[in-house]
């Protein structure tokens, strides 16, 4: 366990302060794995691929991300006109003919330690991404502020039972 700083444990404190203040206490380490409490569906599996994904590609850093096929739009606040930010609206693809957009989801990032002395951040030199599964998207997309499961699926079981085990992407899990 580690306790804090009293400056990197308020509402305003960086999550990069938060883990400066981490590796200043415990410096002997290789590579740091942050994961974020509000994503409550990683998978083990998902390290295991992570990690293995910065070390075959001889990444700096690893950064997760779930695909959204959704057309995005800003607005101009002066004029409130609205403009199309990935996509031709002349020539607005099929959804199932685009590859889509991979948005961060902040699961986890994987960061080394040289990376992190140099730029004082998660991310930085070689950066990877790990696609993580659809069901961390709604997630990300409805941006819970404390994800629960009778928050995200309607009709997710109350309490365990043998009917209730269920497959995410090849994954079990018990509800």
């Amino acid at each position: 366990m580690h306790w804090r700083a009293p400056e990197t444990a308020t509402s305003t404190a960086s999550t990069e302060s938060a883990i400066l203040d981490f590796v200043g206490a415990h410096p002997d380490y290789d590579i740091l794995c942050l994961i974020q409490a509000t994503s409550p569906f990683i998978a083990p599996d998902d390290f295991i691929q992570g990690l293995e994904l910065l070390q075959s590609t001889g990444s700096d850093s690893l950064v997760t991300a779930v695909r959204a096929h959704r057309f995005m739009w800003s607005v101009d606040p002066k004029t409130m006109a609205a403009t199309a930010k990935n996509y031709e609206p002349l020539k607005r693809p099929r959804r199932q003919d685009w590859d889509g957009e991979l948005i961060e989801n902040g699961a986890f990032y994987l960061t080394r330690k040289a990376v992190l002395q140099k730029h004082g951040c998660r991310l930085g030199g070689k950066m990877v991404r790990l696609e993580t599964h659809t069901l961390a998207l709604a997630l990300t997309l409805t941006q819970t502020p404390t994800p629960t499961p009778t928050r995200c699926c309607k009709r997710w079981p109350s309490t365990p039972s043998p009917s209730s085990t269920r497959s995410l992407t090849g994954r079990s899990w018990q509800a």
